[in-house]
């Protein structure tokens, strides 16, 4: 993790701040934080306090949750212009979360720390409501994540992380393993196999080491139906 001087103003980069007096949002702007954090580094572990509100403004980090025995699961992603929930939902709620955030790409992001964002919050209510509204959308993504978990065929989860991926990558050609799939996914390796399999002989993709072709989009894209 790198701390860059700041390149921007907050009202530009954040509109929630939009409607703060001058002398608040100078502090804020005083207490803000710009960091930069290289592919696959650690911007939040369960040692960490949670500590501010966070924005992307560049790159993309990969929140998700892991279990005793290192099993993950992605709960989203989070992209330019999103702001991060874990934080803001310490800092409203007084929450204590076991989520991790890394950088999947070299990634700038903004950090609004606790400490003066919280009274600012309780002055203004409409900048308490964007906070809460933050909280609620990436609560629903955590939720269709669970019940993706819950009623979803493996097969079109598959089908959905394969495509997200392409457009993501912006090719067809994705260089990633097996193994980084189930992490991705909670699943098991031998399971992501077996349906990688299956694709292969219906002719909807090719595979090598570490690395899978879609060769048939429109009909993988049939799958998640």
């Amino acid at each position: 993790m790198k701390q860059l001087a700041a390149s921007a103003s907050l009202r530009d980069e954040f509109p929630i701040f939009g409607n703060l007096d001058d002398a608040s949002l100078g502090r804020l702007t005083a207490t803000a934080l710009w960091r930069r954090y290289d592919a696959h580094e650690a911007v939040m572990n369960q040692e960490e306090a949670c500590d501010g509100l966070m924005k992307v403004t560049q790159g993309r980090l990969r929140v998700y949750m892991q279990n005793e025995s290192g099993k993950e699961i992605t709960l989203y992603r989070l992209y330019p212009g999103d702001a991060c929930v874990m934080t803001a939902s310490c800092l409203l709620h007084s929450m204590q979360v076991d989520f991790l955030i890394e950088a999947e790409i070299e990634t700038i992001v903004i950090l609004i720390p606790t400490t003066y964002l919280a009274d600012v919050s309780q002055r203004y209510p409409s900048l308490k409501d964007s906070l809460n509204e933050i909280v609620r959308l990436r609560f629903s993504q955590v939720t269709w994540v669970v019940r993706q978990i819950v009623f979803s065929p493996m097969p079109v989860r598959i089908a959905e992380f394969l495509i997200e991926q392409s457009t993501l990558r912006e090719t067809n050609d994705l260089l990633i393993s097996h193994e980084e799939i189930a992490s991705d996914l909670g699943s098991a390796r031998e399971v992501i196999s077996r349906i990688l399999k299956y694709f292969q002989e219906e002719g909807l993709i090719t595979q090598s080491r570490r690395r899978i072709s879609l060769i048939d989009k429109e009909n993988l894209k049939k799958k998640i139906v």
